[in-house]
């Protein structure tokens, strides 16, 4: 009869309605968790650009004053900036931007000394601090500087020194007296296997 098709296509349209609104509560739902999606990398993308551009702000103060504080040549140097790829310039006294290529040895050595500093008290590791023949070609005056400085300069962190004797004065060791834990010396010699080294 009339009224049972007309029940049965009321019933098959039921069906229909209810399929179409669970797709679109699937969809809703899709919807929503790919807004969630783009909202959480937008915040993210935020915090990254305000982390990297902390830690870039922080190694750069660190670095400056350290560098300025350890300089040997008084007002030579004003201030350090850094670019976003960490590229390092640094300004004079009279307020020529130079960079660290047209620095002598030793104030080359004094920066990377510095940078290196900033890198590892910002890092979060404790890890101690390896350094070969690093007053190679210091001066005496930035030795000095250098030796009455190095105990706060690494912020509390182990360092160890490998140097030769001629690095290793008096002059240098006497500042860094009540710092030091444990000193060794390497004795070289010549045996039938060859040259041997031993920790003393």
């Amino acid at each position: 009869s009339i009224i049972s098709r007309l029940q049965t296509e009321l019933g098959n349209w039921k069906k229909v309605k209810a399929s179409e609104d669970g797709i679109q509560i699937e969809l809703d739902e899709l919807d929503d968790k790919i807004e969630f999606c783009r909202s959480a990398i937008e915040s993210a993308s935020v915090v990254e650009k305000t982390l990297v551009k902390d830690m870039k702000n922080n190694i750069e103060k660190l670095t400056k004053e350290k560098f300025l504080n350890i300089q040997w040549k008084d007002d030579e140097f004003v201030d350090i900036r850094m670019n976003n790829d960490y590229g390092v310039f640094i300004k004079n006294r009279t307020g020529k931007e130079e960079r660290p290529g047209d620095l002598s040895d030793g104030e080359k050595l004094c920066l990377g000394l510095c940078f290196m500093s900033a890198l590892h008290n910002i890092s979060g590791f404790e890890l101690p601090i390896v350094m070969d023949t690093p007053l190679g070609v210091l001066d005496t005056d930035l030795r000095n500087n250098l030796a009455k400085s190095l105990p706060q300069f690494m912020g509390g962190k182990q360092i160890i020194m490998l140097v030769t004797s001629t690095e290793y004065t008096d002059e240098f060791r006497d500042p860094l007296i009540n710092n030091l834990e444990h000193e060794y010396t390497i004795k070289w010699s010549n045996s039938e296997d060859g040259k041997e080294s031993e920790v003393i």
